[in-house]
């Protein structure tokens, strides 16, 4: 008995400690909300996290940035540079990394994200501010999801020809055994490399990012592994987007890819297909649920990648890296002869063509592109790419 009231009073010493200890810093952090309030005009609701230490969020407006729905989006513009220089002192972010993204309206209002980068390469699952104008409230919604990062010059040291040999030597993929076209895949990206360790800080690294049915975290300077997981996750709700210039301008916007492809491994059974609806999603519902990808491949439409000489064209495809920020993205930067722009007008002819047609569409034929294609050797002035 007097052991376990000794053990009782030792918890809650330590409960009570935790407790002091969190309340504090959230005093600290009401206190910096109040300064933020003070120092730029900001009237609404200020979020924090005691885990960080910093600012998060912000919904309400400024005094000096009036904004209403009816203005257009280079006011709206105008009006997003000046908050960023409002909250970039209360950010681990410098205006040198941001970059900013295309504005888009839904709901009534205005979306914009500018996204961090140093030396070319993004944050994994963070990394952006969103900064939103809620009509039906009238303010501004603004997500700082900003990170600290590493300055100086970027160096990559181990290439992703060492990062796929990494995987083969430490990982026995059996996808990789059964597909010959199955290989792994990984891209560069700021990783926070404590992102299990909850009580420990966020320290961002650069690193190869990917694999296939386990999903390495790889230093690009000493070749560490951080992170050796089973690409496993649950029911997911997966975004696909892509590319293209519309109406023939020179414009590039990003959009939403719909009744488009996606394939994934569901409780055991691989190649379980779904397709993305008119917002581009696609819902995929098992317990464990891995090797997600998407295909740029409709009911009439599939491309094909040939721009490897001496192969088969095979069908593009692109790995879902990161199930905490389930999107897919296909960028013009990925593949010879930017593939999403051609699927995109793909599709838009299907689109054309169904509707001056008496039958139903099925009658149209399944359409092939092939992008970055190499002809065969002796064939004049088409023997280079497409």
């Amino acid at each position: 008995m007097l052991l376990l009231l000794l053990c009782a009073m030792i918890f809650a010493s330590e409960d009570a400690s935790d407790a002091a200890e969190h309340a504090r810093k959230t005093q600290e952090l009401n206190q910096l909300a109040d300064r933020f309030r003070a120092e730029t005009g900001f009237t609404g609701d200020v979020g924090h996290s005691t885990r960080t230490m910093r600012l998060h969020t912000y919904r309400g407006n400024f005094s000096d940035i009036p904004f209403t729905t009816e203005a257009d989006t280079i006011a709206f513009r105008q009006a997003c540079e000046r908050i960023v220089e409002k909250i970039l002192p209360y950010s681990p972010a410098n205006r040198s990394q941001l970059s900013k993204s295309r504005i888009t309206k839904q709901w009534g209002g205005y979306t914009t994200d500018y996204y961090q980068q140093v030396g070319g390469y993004r944050v994994e699952g963070a990394g952006f501010i969103m900064i939103t104008y809620e009509e039906g409230r009238k303010r501004f919604s603004i997500g700082d999801n900003t990170v600290e990062l590493p300055e100086g010059d970027v160096r990559v040291i181990i290439t992703r020809e060492d990062a796929v040999e990494i995987y083969g030597k430490i990982v026995d993929d059996e996808l990789q055994r059964r597909y010959s076209n199955f290989m792994p895949d990984f891209s560069i990206k700021y990783y926070n490399i404590n992102k299990y360790k909850q009580d420990l800080k966020l320290i961002y690294r650069l690193c190869w990012v990917g694999g296939l049915s386990r999903r390495l975290v790889i230093d690009v300077n000493t070749g560490e592994i951080y992170v050796n997981e089973a690409s496993i996750i649950n029911d997911l709700t997966v975004n696909v987007k892509g590319s293209a210039y519309p109406d023939h301008n020179l414009e590039e916007s990003v959009y939403e890819l719909t009744d488009t492809k996606v394939v994934a491994k569901c409780d055991g059974n691989p190649g379980v297909v779904f397709y993305t609806d008119s917002m581009g999603n696609a819902n995929i519902s098992g317990e464990e649920i891995e090797d997600v990808r998407a295909c740029l491949e409709s009911s009439f439409v599939t491309v094909y990648d040939g721009s490897i000489e001496d192969t088969l064209a095979t069908q593009i495809s692109k790995y879902l890296d990161d199930p905490l920020s389930p999107t897919i993205i296909f960028d013009r930067q990925d593949y010879v002869g930017n593939p999403s722009n051609q699927y995109y007008h793909a599709n838009k002819f299907i689109g054309w063509a169904s509707e001056r047609m008496f039958a139903y569409p099925i009658a149209l034929p399944m359409i092939a592109v092939i992008t970055g294609y190499h002809f065969p050797k002796g064939a004049g002035s088409l023997e280079n790419n497409i």
